[in-house]
């Protein structure tokens, strides 16, 4: 298979094709969810800043809490059994949303665990999405089928939000949660037609779930090439969240005169940045996870310090440019670490553990940023970060290079 038509290959791969198709149709269903959540929550509470704090709570909280157990029930059961099983019962969940609405019956309470309810679900399927792919795709094609799915979520998640004007032309606001249900049984229905048989695991069948999950993070500890990528990742994330949803839009308003304008263009690059880099990265005819990994964190890095030392709108836009390609780098470079290093029956568990630091990290960093913003310049905190991240590139990368055992592939699983 040459590079050239590495992507065009992956036509070949029927049951890639339905989770690719899934995957593009649940992330239409989550972010039309995630945007119309925060509307509704203000039609229900006049506006109420703490009652949107709640509401972003329930959509984070419940990874934090029950991150990992999904993963733990992704290695125990049948992967694409337990995705199919919460896209059934995440149907009526949306549904009930505008049901209750017409009935004058949705309280902001109902909203809450209806959004709780929506985001457990979410929280137990992702690990089984990141762990099967390595069972349905050939190990020479993960690096361009993650690409590719990397890039089906950063392009959806960059479109669907202009796509809702065109939505709102034929239905009011609250159908938006209608459409969503409407693409979350079409993801279903594409997860229906994935073949998949899992492979029985007799180190996850003797083990109870602690037990799976304290052999989890002993593993983790142990193996460098699994524990920098993930802390390394939950780490750009703490310091980044922050800066970017409340420190970025305190600095284009006070010390630039900028509006909402130049922060949607600065989103904008990020995002589209984000997406060639996916692109690239699953073409590239050289590629080297760690050493992608690496780097995407130093320029993620570069591009906080520059925001900091040289906070000017030419220099921002430039160092979102930056930000989307380290973020892309960094993040497409940790799955793929994880599915070509880690045995089968720590896939779900590790992904999960990975995914609960990261919205750890950013609800802390959400906390965090506002109060640090009263005590110290908008500049500083963009300036320290970004030597913090650029530091933790350095310490990677001596890490890592001390790690050269070659990747090994259990047979019966490809």
């Amino acid at each position: 298979m040459s590079e050239k038509n590495s992507y065009r290959s992956l036509l070949n791969e029927r049951d890639f094709l339905f989770l690719s198709l899934g995957r593009l149709l649940k992330i239409i269903a989550m972010t039309l969810f995630s945007i119309e959540v925060v509307w509704i929550t203000m039609y229900l509470t006049n506006n109420s800043a703490l009652h949107l704090s709640i509401t972003a709570m329930a959509q984070t909280v419940p990874f934090i809490l029950f991150g990992i157990y999904g993963g733990v029930l992704a290695d125990k059961w049948n992967k694409k059994k337990l995705m199919i099983l919460c896209d059934v019962l995440a149907f009526p969940i949306l549904l009930l949303i505008p049901v209750l609405y017409l009935f004058n019956n949705l309280s902001f309470l109902l909203l809450v665990f209806l959004t709780i309810g929506f985001t457990l679900l979410n929280c137990l399927s992702e690990p089984s999405f990141r762990s099967i792919l390595p069972k349905i795709l050939p190990r020479k094609k993960l690096k361009q089928g993650n690409a590719l799915l990397d890039s089906i979520q950063r392009g959806a998640q960059i479109f669907v939000p202009l796509s809702i004007a065109f939505f709102l032309l034929f239905m009011p606001e609250i159908h938006l949660f209608t459409v969503a249900a409407i693409f979350t049984l079409l993801t279903f229905i594409a997860h229906c037609f994935i073949r998949y048989q899992p492979i029985k695991s007799v180190e996850q069948d003797n083990a109870s779930d602690l037990k799976a999950i304290k052999e989890t993070l002993k593993y983790i500890k142990t193996h460098p090439e699994i524990s920098v990528p993930m802390l390394g990742s939950a780490t750009c994330i703490f310091i980044n969240t922050g800066l970017w949803r409340v420190g970025l839009p305190l600095l284009l308003n006070t010390q630039l005169n900028a509006d909402v304008t130049a922060y949607s263009y600065a989103i904008g690059i990020l995002g589209f940045s984000s997406l060639v880099t996916s692109v690239a990265l699953g073409n590239s005819k050289r590629f080297n996870p760690k050493g992608t990994f690496i780097k995407g964190v130093f320029l993620w890095g570069m591009g906080l310090l520059m925001i900091g030392m040289f906070p000017h709108l030419l220099v921002i836009m430039f160092a979102s440019l930056l930000l989307g390609i380290g973020q892309a780098a960094q993040g497409l470079t940790r799955v793929i670490l994880f599915q070509e290093t880690l045995p089968e029956h720590l896939l779900g568990k590790v992904f999960s553990t990975s995914s609960s630091l990261s919205y750890a990290s950013d609800s802390s960093s959400l906390l965090l940023v506002p109060a640090l913003v009263a005590i110290v310049p908008i500049s500083g905190l963009f300036s320290g970060g970004g030597a913090i991240l650029i530091l933790l590139a350095i310490l990677a990368r001596l890490k890592l290079k001390k790690v050269n055992e070659p990747i090994h592939y259990d047979k019966k699983t490809m």
